[in-house]
């Protein structure tokens, strides 16, 4: 298969952890992968067989310069990207296109419509528009594509009729959870809970805070680690304000972006999920996989698809900071439940192993070019 992945950047977000492992898992497959994005902030190891094209190749630089220049520039490389995808497109041959978090859906729609099959993967909860411009693209571009990429059963079900062709497909590990030998010899070691994601309104981690604050003083040795890049200096403020506030300095602790989150995982008991919504949480999946007995928030999608909500975890009340503290209270008083779920978690997690969740990818793409090309026998790549 011949598939190009388009993203806007490879930051250290879920979509470019799912991109990075897509694109190497497949390309190691021996298919021929091209992703095309800006590789400035590259946060992923992307295997060596994918074709990676840097589009700083052809972009203007627009934070440098006047004002007027600046426009000009972003101007310019609107027309740039047109005529460079275009060129990628006609070069590389794809048989599927793919658009993750991408600027270029505009062209992409015009370059690959009645040409290629251009699927528009939607990377947070459907029923959550979160702008003008992600409303835009829900409502019209994605119906313009030949089929959308969801994350949950729930969106498969809430978009039913709303478009041609969805496609629900979780995201897969990007690593291999724990053996049980790991898990037992980790596990005397761990205590504490964890906390990952950008620091940002949307993770509620104001939530997390305050939960913690309700049991603390139950809890003298345990601690709260907050594990992302900083994606809001005031929410961060606000965040400090509280802790201080709660007289939790020192016991409630900001780690900054780390890349050896599996690591860090591994030294940690207990993982909160207190975010207001979410797509996919990467992060959940991931620390079941490490054993960690995880707490989360019911929100939308994700969490209660993921965990079986008493035996591999526990999912509470949707932004109750209670039932949150009681969730947390139960894992941190009960060694042998922790013991229990991380094992539980490690075991069931493995449906979302990385060779069964890129084998699902691949069939999807196989069943796309199949079903399209079938019925365009006399289609031909050639914008």
């Amino acid at each position: 298969m011949r598939i190009a992945f388009f993203i806007g950047q490879l930051g250290q977000g879920g979509a470019e952890n799912v991109v990075a492992t897509l694109t190497s898992q497949l390309a190691q497959r021996g298919h021929n992968i091209t992703l095309v994005s800006h590789l400035k902030t590259q946060f992923y190891d992307i295997a060596n067989e994918v074709n990676l094209i840097d589009v700083r190749s052809w972009q203007y630089d627009t934070y440098v310069g006047s004002t007027p220049v600046k426009l000009y520039k972003k101007a310019a490389n609107r027309f740039k990207d047109f005529i460079n995808i275009r060129r990628i497109i006609k070069q590389e041959k794809p048989e599927v296109v793919i658009s993750f978090l991408c600027g270029w859906i505009h062209p992409l729609v015009l370059l690959c419509k009645g040409r290629i099959p251009l699927i528009c993967a939607e990377r947070n909860a459907m029923v959550y528009p979160h702008g003008r411009q992600d409303f835009f693209n829900k409502q019209i571009m994605y119906r313009l594509a030949y089929g959308v990429q969801v994350m949950s059963r729930h969106d498969k079900a809430w978009l039913r009729n709303r478009y041609k062709r969805v496609y629900p497909m979780p995201n897969p590990l990007r690593f291999e959870p724990l053996s049980k030998k790991e898990y037992d010899d980790l596990f005397q070691n761990r205590k504490n809970i964890l906390a990952c994601g950008r620091v940002h309104s949307q993770k509620g981690f104001e939530k997390l805070i305050e939960a913690f604050s309700l049991i603390a003083s139950d809890f003298p040795e345990w601690s709260v680690d907050i594990c992302g890049n900083i994606g809001d200096d005031n929410y961060y403020q606000s965040l400090l304000n509280r802790i201080n506030y709660y007289g939790l300095k020192d016991r409630v602790v900001f780690l900054g972006v780390r890349k050896d989150v599996n690591s860090l995982m591994q030294t940690h008991s207990i993982f909160c999920l207190s975010s207001q919504h979410e797509g996919f949480p990467n992060v959940l999946s991931e620390a079941m996989a490490n054993g960690m007995a995880c707490v989360s928030f019911d929100i939308v999608t994700g969490p209660s698809e993921i965990i079986v909500d008493g035996i591999d975890g526990l999912v509470v009340e949707d932004q109750n900071v209670e039932e949150l503290a009681r969730g947390l209270s139960m894992l941190m008083g009960n060694e042998d439940l922790r013991y229990t779920m991380g094992a539980c978690a490690i075991g069931n997690i493995t449906r979302y192993s990385k060779d069964k969740i890129v084998t699902k990818w691949e069939n999807m793409f196989k069943n796309i070019i199949k079903d399209y090309y079938g019925k365009n026998k006399n289609n031909m790549v050639n914008p």
